[in-house]
């Protein structure tokens, strides 16, 4: 999700994560690039931007190998139960009207004969 960055981090609801060093460095190139005029220091703050963004995608790239790996490791089948859930009285007899109209009812609904 986006936030509203401030001095360094980023604010998401009530929770504040801190930048990663390849994301500090990307907002302030960024910043730089914005407000410089001359056109060659513009070039220069262009170009380690580049060079940053691409740092932050291989970073990214890695993670996303790393995650595969971890994925890959992991148990065919599911070692938890699934869960039930366990529904209150109304949502139970509304399940259970829809059933009867749709004549899934059983014994004593309109559908069974």
């Amino acid at each position: 999700m986006y936030g509203i960055e401030q001095s360094g981090t980023l604010w998401h609801g009530t929770r504040t994560m801190a930048l990663s060093p390849f994301q500090e460095r990307i907002s302030h190139l960024s910043a730089r690039a914005v407000s410089v005029e001359d056109p060659d220091e513009f070039n220069r703050v262009f170009s380690d931007l580049r060079a940053a963004l691409r740092g932050q995608l291989a970073h990214l790239r890695e993670m996303v190998d790393d995650a595969k790996e971890t994925i890959s490791r992991l148990p065919a089948k599911a070692v938890l139960a699934p869960r039930g859930t366990e529904r209150r009285k109304g949502e139970r007899r509304k399940s259970q009207r829809r059933k009867v109209k749709s004549g899934l009812g059983g014994a004593g609904s309109f559908g069974s004969a």
